[in-house]
């Protein structure tokens, strides 16, 4: 991948990106799972930017999403999420980084949380193992406020 492409989109994550590790319901189920996730989200006049972003990098685009209380104005939104797209991009912007910057210590969170959670290759999961996966859902928090 072109030097030039990873530096912008490191650029761009640092100042716009968002590292998840995010909860969610299991259809039908009614049991929870944690997935980890890298998200940016940008205006309507950028979304040229995220289109490029999935294109050059991977991840999808969407929108546009109604932005609640805001006239007229929407937002768009490029995502990544899984334990198969989501940590070679994390890698991605780790590799190389420079200067210091708090989503450093989220993406190196992230990473372990996936190193964690594929350690196992079924898919039942003990409560030993829900309520570590819970501890890594509460630290990641607990780093982005």
């Amino acid at each position: 991948m072109d030097s030039i492409v990873v530096a912008e989109f490191r650029g761009l994550f640092w100042g716009e990106g968002s590292v998840l590790i995010t909860r969610k319901r299991l259809k039908g189920r009614g049991l929870w799972t944690y997935v980890p996730a890298l998200t940016m989200d940008m205006y309507n006049d950028e979304r040229e930017i995220l289109k490029a972003v999935a294109l050059h990098i991977g991840g999808h685009f969407g929108g546009p999403y109604k932005i609640s209380g805001a006239n007229d104005s929407f937002r768009y939104r490029w995502r990544v999420d899984g334990f198969t797209q989501t940590p070679p991009i994390a890698r991605l912007l780790l590799d190389g980084a420079v200067l210091p910057h708090p989503k450093i210590e989220q993406l190196g969170l992230l990473l372990e949380f996936c190193n964690y959670r594929l350690s196992f290759r079924h898919s039942y999961l003990g409560r030993k193992v829900k309520a570590k996966l819970a501890e890594y859902f509460e630290r990641m928090k607990a780093l982005r406020c």
